[in-house]
């Protein structure tokens, strides 16, 4: 079992946060950093779902990590989900931000359903970006795993298989609407049809680790 700088399992979690009873609930709370886009979390044990009512739906919880980050190079994490069972499109989001101790240093991993990946990390003002493709499919379960090297360059598994990223620029980001050193997860499904993305566990830990790591929550 690999130890780890942040994990959650939500194994004895319950209650709903959102945009008006924000929590926390198990650490976790419900922010809106680009103001009100609805949706909520439900904890049930061994899950927090990511439920969103309208098209434009964008929940967004954050946790604060245990211990001051100093640098997101380094790093590997891993988070397991089932996918809404809407049609997926290029609203469709699942995201992982993690902010560093200052937000001098960002770590971004968005999936969206039109198949593409965005993976950042480094700089907050102008973060290395890298692009990938995957595939998107209604009600899947997957488990995503990145690792970010000590030279900032990222790799991403999905299912045990390799996404292909490249590199296309350094560009602008959010995060610093985030918390400083903290795990946020957000996303939504990009249709007007209520719907439900359970979050069964997710994962931060120092080194490279291979997509086959095991992990523990603490």
């Amino acid at each position: 079992m690999t130890p780890t700088i942040f994990g959650d399992c939500f194994n004895i979690c319950t209650g709903t946060i959102n945009g008006g009873a924000p929590g926390p609930v198990c650490g976790w709370t419900y922010i809106e950093p680009f103001g009100a886009l609805g949706g909520e979390f439900n904890f049930t044990p061994g899950v927090m779902s990511m439920d969103t009512f309208d098209a434009d739906d964008f929940p967004i919880a954050t946790k604060a990590l245990p211990a001051p980050l100093a640098t997101v190079f380094g790093l590997s994490g891993q988070w397991s989900f089932t996918e809404y069972s809407t049609p997926p499109n290029a609203t469709t989001t699942y995201q992982i931000l993690v902010n560093n101790f200052d937000i001098s240093e960002t770590l971004l991993v968005s999936l969206f359903g039109d198949g593409s990946v965005v993976v950042q990390a480094g700089n907050a003002i102008l973060v290395p970006t890298y692009l990938g493709t995957w595939t998107p499919v209604p009600g899947a379960a997957h488990v995503v795993h990145f690792s970010i090297d000590g030279s900032g360059i990222p790799t991403l598994f999905i299912d045990g298989v390799a996404i292909p990223l490249v590199f296309i620029a350094d560009l602008g980001n959010f995060s610093g609407s985030y918390p400083a050193n903290s795990m946020n997860y957000g996303g939504g499904a990009g249709d007007p049809t209520p719907g439900s993305s359970p979050l069964r566990s997710l994962f931060l830990t120092a080194g490279v680790t291979p997509p086959e790591t095991v992990f523990c929550c603490t």
